[in-house]
């Protein structure tokens, strides 16, 4: 298998870009899309609600996995720009 080229969105100031595994890549995008479902989910729904919950908890287990994966800052990057959205 290629690594696949990600190219974070603030530049390390060498200018050169991070390569990634698939999985890497596959875990680092699942943090992403369900961020983004989040962020949609949480203005219709009550933070009670069991889809909001599971949306959660699914976050919670996918960042875990980034982290073992060696790519927590790039997963911490996708929590901060959601929260400050």
């Amino acid at each position: 298998m290629r690594p696949i080229e990600f190219q974070k969105p603030d530049h390390a100031p060498s200018g050169r870009s991070r390569t990634h595994s698939t999985i890497q890549m596959f875990f680092l995008r699942r943090l992403e899309r369900l961020v983004r479902v989040g962020r949609d989910l949480g203005s219709s729904l009550p933070a009670e609600d069991w889809r909001v919950k599971l949306l959660r908890r699914s976050i919670y287990a996918t960042y875990y996995e980034c982290l073992e994966l060696g790519t927590s800052e790039e997963a911490r990057q996708i929590l901060a720009q959601s929260s400050s959205n």
